[in-house]
């Protein structure tokens, strides 16, 4: 499937899930890229070329402000920085109010004609604490299958199983070798 913010981008949409409808589609933090009917859970896309040093911790923390100013109460359980230097990733999970939980991910490519700029892009399941450990593992293959559309003739995206997860799109467990 393929979606276009300020750059197209494309993912497989992971089993159990399904596309938004129409009504389901657009939401203030982004692009619903999949809905899951029996969790009631979301997976969103929202994207932004940038140029200068902002570093992936504050555009964190600028998501964190604006959950804030919608008058939420947002408490961060975990914050993790991933990937590498050149395709750099920042993994948080949010408690947002009482019951529900944001994993975000945020992970900038630099573009290929102009270093100076990159595109960031901002990956959120939103699911009930209920429900996020039963989720999780359907979000890390979802990210494995995000990339940059081409515009090329669209070849479908691999599925998750055809292809390694990028490393900075899960946590790497305590002992593994990063």
């Amino acid at each position: 499937m393929t979606t276009t913010m300020p750059f197209p981008i494309e993912f497989v949409i992971p089993d159990g899930w399904r596309a938004p409808s129409a009504r389901e589609a657009e939401t203030p933090d982004g692009v619903v890229a999949a809905v899951h009917p029996e969790q009631a859970a979301t997976i969103t896309a929202a994207g932004e070329l940038m140029a200068g040093e902002t570093g992936l911790p504050e555009i964190a923390d600028h998501a964190i402000a604006m959950l804030r100013r919608s008058g939420a109460r947002v408490e961060v359980l975990s914050r993790t920085e991933v990937g590498t230097p050149d395709s750099p990733g920042l993994a948080q999970i949010l408690l947002v109010g009482p019951e529900t939980v944001q994993c975000q991910a945020f992970l900038a490519m630099v573009d290929v004609e102009d270093s100076r700029k990159r595109a960031v892009l901002r990956i959120v399941l939103t699911t009930s604490r209920d429900h996020v450990e039963a989720l999780v593992g359907d979000f890390q293959r979802f990210l494995g299958t995000v990339r940059l559309a081409t515009g090329e003739a669209a070849q479908p995206a691999p599925r998750p199983e055809e292809r390694p997860v990028p490393r900075h799109t899960r946590a790497v467990a305590p002992g593994e070798n990063t």
